[in-house]
């Protein structure tokens, strides 16, 4: 995310670690840089179980609150003229979640609750609210999702009775469906592993504005 030049001169990286997953990354190869700084946004809060048992459980809502609280912080620091290098939001499918989490406690439904229509528009606007705000930063940004499995049925008759099939099958951003429209760039990253022990990386660009030449294309 950052040129060496950059690093030379401590740019600020900032990482939204939704996932828990950075700081691992950061000691082992980046020397505990404190210039990088990693931050997991979730907030815990302490609640009874049904016994009466203490547990502590995340605040969706005050998660979600915390990352626009980040966003507007680093922009202040852009602001100010602090050199920010870029920001990386790490975990778009548990931000998901967490919208969704948000959502059933604001309209008091269970987690295997049935979920009415227009609710969900309130789930994608409070997921599209945290892009947002990151997106309004001047630095370099980069939103990481895990690959989610879709499915789509169609009816058939077999035997005289109707059974459900799948129709389609396909892989994609865990994301809301509109996502891909605000990313500049849409980069699919895998790893395979060979029988021999051999290991490589691929990048398969999907989408880059302005590079239309770099579309359709994989890299080692």
């Amino acid at each position: 995310c950052r040129a060496m030049s950059q690093a030379e001169e401590g740019a600020l990286l900032f990482i939204v670690d939704l996932d828990n997953a950075n700081i691992p990354l950061w000691k082992a190869h980046h020397a505990r840089d404190p210039s990088i700084r990693v931050r997991n946004p979730a907030v815990w809060v302490e609640n009874e179980d049904d016994d009466g048992s203490p547990k502590l459980e995340i605040d969706y809502d005050a998660t979600l609150k915390n990352i626009n609280k980040m966003a507007f912080g680093i922009r202040r620091l852009e602001l100010a003229g602090h050199n920010v290098a870029g920001i990386v939001f790490d975990g778009l499918d548990t931000l998901q979640e967490d919208a969704e989490m948000t959502m059933r406690a604001q309209q008091e439904l269970d987690i295997d609750e049935g979920v009415k229509f227009q609710y969900w528009k309130i789930r994608n606007k409070l997921f599209r609210d945290c892009i947002a705000s990151c997106k309004s930063l001047q630095c370099s940004k980069y939103f990481i999702t895990h690959n989610k499995e879709y499915k789509t049925f169609k009816k058939v008759k077999q035997d005289g009775k109707w059974i459900e099939i799948v129709d389609k099958q396909w892989v994609e951003g865990h994301w809301d469906k509109k996502t891909p429209d605000e990313m500049w760039q849409i980069v699919y990253c895998r790893r395979i592993d060979f029988k021999s022990g051999r290991r490589i990386y691929t990048a398969y660009v999907d989408k880059f504005k302005g590079h239309p030449e770099y579309e359709n294309q994989e890299y080692l």
